[in-house]
């Protein structure tokens, strides 16, 4: 997992997840299904996103290989 794609991932999820409670609070009443389907498709985006860095094997740095040893 990489530390700067996880963050930015999960910045993505709060943002869409943002949108769509604006969308549900504020401005439910004058949002078409268009502006739904958005919304929604982000928000799946997002847990997708967040899901997929989650479960990627975390790289050691070149630092901490041995170069003579054979993975």
């Amino acid at each position: 997992m990489n530390k700067k794609t996880f963050a930015l991932a999960v910045v993505f999820l709060c943002v869409a997840v943002a949108l769509l409670a604006v969308n549900l609070f504020w401005f439910r009443d004058s949002c078409t299904a268009w502006d739904w389907v958005i919304t929604v498709f982000l928000v799946i985006a997002g847990v997708l996103m967040v899901g997929n860095e989650m479960h990627k094997k975390r790289r050691r740095h070149l630092a901490d290989v041995n170069r003579n040893e054979i993975p």
